[in-house]
């Protein structure tokens, strides 16, 4: 039996149809604050369910988003890979083409380079022999005609200088095309080397790519960006499910702060109208152990009316004593307990009383004939 039925109870002692109407509301409001409660609950398990289901929606979005998104970062890697494989094919061939020319360079600078050395050779040999046959002639007209031999010989140290420039000349131009050998040489081993790097392109180099790698990039990204819109906005919810969650948790925790709040209010209140009462009731809370049913603390502690005016009513209907005072037990030897305790050694001014083992039937008012 819970207190409102102990109001009903009570208020059927007194003998009020009035007072018997005021419990009956009273219980009915209890009624419906349970039904809301109940209600509360249902909305709570459906904002949870709801939150399971967008995370379990969100989760399914971004893993068919990545696997998507993953077929065809795989698709764009092979159109890629292929994209460079053509590449690397019109490269080789370009650069097959230009080996071709590049040899064909090569064996025209070699044909000219050994066409001037040959030319050297020859006038090389041709100076030689035509030195010798000098050499020959001039003995011979040396030993003919000594006259015309110091007439030669007096021409040539004349002449001397001359011949000598002719023939630094000549060593000049000697060392020249040898010079320009060399140069021949490390040209067509540059040649060689960059034929052997056009050979071996390194398949990791920067490539131009393609108006459509472009395009297909461009709509990867725009895709990848949506799905990344798409998840801020799931997780923008996620947090709104959180906050309206926190929300109703809240709602219990604060309502009892509330509650908790109005009974020190009221526990205060009664320790200044009523020190006795007070005493008594903090005493049966810190021994409720030794008590085997349910015990009805003074009304003023747990009534609850919202009207004003209802409120004055049932002050002025309920005694003060009932309302700050009385004490009422379901058990017989509960009430013994109490008064043994409170009353005998404690000497406190309480009233109790205990609950009739009757049904709302018996308080009804019997209605008498008219004689």
């Amino acid at each position: 039996m819970n207190k409102y039925d102990v109001l009903e109870i009570t208020g059927k002692c007194v003998g009020s149809n009035d007072l018997y109407e005021l419990h009956k509301t009273l219980k009915v409001m209890r009624e419906k604050a349970l039904k809301y409660e109940e209600q509360s609950k249902q909305v709570q398990a459906e904002v949870s369910s709801c939150r399971e289901n967008i995370q379990r929606l969100g989760q399914n979005i971004s893993k068919q988003g990545r696997i998507e998104l993953k077929r065809k970062a795989v698709r764009y890697g092979e159109f890629k890979a292929y994209l460079k494989y053509q590449d690397r094919v019109s490269m080789y061939q370009r650069s097959v083409q230009a080996w071709k020319k590049l040899k064909v360079i090569r064996t025209e600078i070699k044909f000219k380079f050994k066409s001037s050395q040959e030319k050297m050779n020859e006038w090389s040999q041709d100076v030689e022999k035509s030195n010798e046959v000098y050499q020959i002639k001039l003995e011979q007209t040396k030993a003919q005609n000594p006259s015309l031999a110091n007439a030669i010989d007096t021409l040539i140290e004349n002449h001397r200088y001359v011949i000598e420039k002719i023939r630094k000349q000549l060593r000049n131009k000697k060392h020249e095309e040898k010079h320009r050998m060399e140069n021949v040489q490390d040209i067509s081993a540059q040649i060689e080397k960059l034929y052997n790097q056009l050979r071996t392109v390194n398949q990791n180099s920067n490539d131009n790519q393609s108006l459509d790698v472009r395009v297909e990039w461009n709509r990867l990204e725009k895709q990848r960006n949506r799905l990344i819109q798409e998840s801020h906005v799931l997780r923008l919810r996620d947090e709104q499910i959180n906050d309206d969650l926190r929300k109703l948790h809240a709602q219990p925790a604060h309502k009892q702060c509330e509650l908790e709040s109005i009974q020190n209010m009221r526990l205060q209140s009664l320790q200044l109208s009523d020190p006795d009462s007070y005493k008594a009731v903090i005493w049966y809370r810190n021994n409720k152990n030794l008590f085997r049913k349910r015990v009805y603390v003074p009304m003023i502690l747990s009534l609850n009316i919202e009207d004003q005016d209802m409120a004055k009513y049932v002050e002025f209907i309920i005694p003060k004593r009932d309302l700050t005072a009385m004490f009422i037990f379901e058990d017989t030897d509960d009430m013994k307990l109490f008064i043994n305790e409170c009353h005998t050694k404690q000497d406190l001014v309480v009233y109790v009383s205990t609950i009739p083992q009757l049904t709302l039937q018996d308080f009804k008012t019997q209605v008498q004939p008219i004689a």
